[in-house]
């Protein structure tokens, strides 16, 4: 039977739980149980748990049916239920947001932070970085960036890649409760330019910086009225 929900793999012994999510529950159990027994799962709190106590100390339990829209929001809901970021109570080491993202938890940026104190690239990495970077951005690519954007701007083209796309209103319940107290602060230097200049200096702002960074046949910004 196929299962699409949430779902908590729970330590009989001491309680604890890792919470998860899945459109197929019964075949993302069997893969949980095929990486602890392999000793390479992703999670290494719930891998130490497993060799300390045995698979027979954990069992598979489907929190709640739903559908595959509601995922993301139902396993925020169920890891803040059980409190399972939490060590003390459960697994997980990523906190879900509720849009179909996470963050690592206090604790687990706490222990990154704590494993690089002191180190420092070495100068060959340091060196091949450099490179890398240099190669990927040069006077030619800007140019062929600056001209492609042009041209689909040209054409019609949005950068709302997601035009047309509705949101569930359980995706935007997760929003709204995400931005609640939040204040977006203004942008004085865009706000300064359309000031002084206008709708059309704001334009003439973006074409000076395209041919700073090597647009062709832009037209200078004009004098302000």
């Amino acid at each position: 039977m196929k299962t699409c929900g949430i779902y908590a793999i729970r330590n009989k012994i001491t309680s604890k739980s890792y919470v998860g999510r899945s459109v197929f529950v019964q075949r993302r159990w069997s893969k949980h149980q095929r990486l602890l027994g392999s000793g390479n799962h992703f999670n290494d709190h719930l891998q130490s748990a497993w060799n300390k106590y045995g698979s027979e100390a954990f069992e598979l339990i489907i929190l709640e049916e739903i559908g595959r829209e509601e995922l993301a929001l139902r396993e925020a809901h169920w890891q803040k239920q059980l409190n399972t970021n939490d060590r003390e109570f459960g697994y997980n080491k990523k906190v879900e947001d509720g849009r179909g993202g996470w963050s690592f938890s206090a604790e687990t940026i706490e222990k990154l932070r704590r494993s690089h104190i002191g180190k420092k690239h070495s100068e060959e990495t340091i060196r091949r970085c450099s490179a890398a970077s240099k190669a990927r951005v040069t006077p030619e690519s800007r140019l062929a960036g600056s001209i492609m954007m042009r041209k689909r701007f040209a054409d019609g083209w949005s950068p709302s890649i997601r035009r047309g796309h509705k949101l569930t209103e359980a995706h935007r319940e997760a929003i709204r409760l995400a931005n609640l107290g939040k204040k977006h602060q203004r942008r004085p230097g865009r706000s300064l330019v359309k000031l002084i200049w206008g709708t059309r200096g704001q334009k003439n702002l973006k074409e000076s910086r395209v041919r700073r960074q090597g647009g062709a046949n832009i037209p200078r910004r004009l004098k302000p009225r």
